[in-house]
């Protein structure tokens, strides 16, 4: 199986994936003693991922991918479980580097994506 997947399909390796787990809370505030309180009404997984370089063919398939402000399925090796997860999530901001020209071809540099779960 490949490291990454979206909707199904394997997307290319990321050079470095960092997976954050937090806490969605419903409000947070402090009790008559002073302790803090809050009601946790979720824990949810970010993925902020990275791409040393990118095809401009395996780019645009990406983007397509997980682009347009709606819902994909991601599979990523999740550090708390020790297995593969699966995540309905959104892609926030994407940035591609400097674009080069390899036999014709345009090469992407430095590619990054956060992707949130819903």
């Amino acid at each position: 199986m490949a490291m990454l997947m979206v909707n199904g399909a394997a997307a290319p390796a990321p050079a470095s994936m960092k997976v954050t787990v937090f806490d969605v809370t419903g409000g947070a505030g402090r009790n008559a003693a002073g302790g803090a309180v809050f009601d946790r009404v979720g824990v949810k997984r970010r993925l902020d991922l990275k791409w040393s370089r990118l095809p401009g063919a395996e780019l645009t398939a990406l983007l397509q991918a997980v682009g347009g402000g709606r819902f994909f399925t991601a599979v990523y090796p999740d550090p708390e479980s020790g297995a593969p997860r699966e995540m309905e999530c959104s892609c926030g901001d994407r940035c591609a580097g400097v674009l080069r020209m390899e036999g014709g071809e345009p090469v992407w540099v430095d590619v990054e994506m956060c992707w949130t779960e819903r």
